[in-house]
């Protein structure tokens, strides 16, 4: 058995999902392996307004590897930032010029445009963010109107932190902060676990910085889709076109 893990945003949606891609999915299924999206995004959002019913995955990884779904949608793990971190982290970025932020958990997330202060309920693990409730926040992310601010809403937020938490990027503006201990490398490392998979039979695919340690990750093999970042494609050398064309390689 083995595993092809792809991101979806800029990997997936670069070719989109094709009657192509879609026979090559189910072919590669039929053969006892398995496929599944790892991606940034909480998994609410992925099939609200993107997945679709017309895709049938194995596993999502969501909220750059916090949270581990099965194929029913069930939640198998989750990492959680503590409550006191995510709520430093909404109210710091709050104070910075900013254009959006979220924040997860594995059944949910709350979005806005502009972040209300951010209080955690006493005697509760429940947060407060304006007429909004939040617990067990898996991830939070913000976008940034520069690359330069977003660089030091990162720089700050982790300072604070004292190493619970780490910020990835998908792109240049936006910043992703999970617990210290969670990547999408280290979601699809226990993935494979559930299924007594060895990290030499896991292929993974992306385009963006956050997908870098799950590209290079010992033992997986990792491909870069074709219009991916400029430095991403240098790093991992092994460039496809599509998830498409890796299922066709490995088929």
């Amino acid at each position: 058995m083995k595993i092809i893990a792809t991101d979806y945003d800029g990997t997936v949606t670069h070719r989109g999902v094709t009657p192509e891609l879609l026979s090559a999915i189910a072919e590669w299924r039929a053969k006892g392996n398995l496929f599944g999206i790892v991606t940034g995004r909480p998994r609410t959002s992925i099939h609200q307004t993107l997945l679709g019913p017309k895709l049938t995955v194995d596993f999502e990884v969501a909220d750059n590897g916090a949270v581990i779904y099965n194929g029913k949608g069930e939640c198998l793990k989750y990492s959680a930032i503590s409550p006191e971190d995510a709520v430093m982290c909404i109210n710091t970025a709050r104070e910075l010029d900013h254009t959006g932020f979220r924040i997860s958990s594995c059944d949910c997330y709350i979005m806005m445009d502009q972040a209300p202060k951010a209080e955690l309920l006493p005697g509760t693990g429940i947060i407060r963010i304006g007429n909004a409730y939040i617990e067990k926040p898996t991830e939070f992310f913000t976008r940034s109107t520069s690359p330069e601010l977003c660089q030091t809403a990162k720089d700050l937020i982790l300072e604070k932190s004292e190493g619970r938490i780490r910020g990835l990027s998908s792109s240049r503006i936006t910043n992703d902060f999970v617990r210290a201990d969670v990547s999408k490398a280290h979601g699809i490392l226990d993935l494979a676990k559930l299924y007594n998979i060895e990290p030499e039979g896991v292929y993974t695919i992306g385009d963006a910085f956050n997908d870098l340690e799950m590209l290079l990750y010992p033992g997986f093999t990792g491909y870069a889709v074709e219009n991916a970042m400029p430095e991403v494609k240098e790093k991992v050398g092994r460039i496809v076109d599509s998830p498409l064309e890796l299922l066709k390689i490995l088929l």
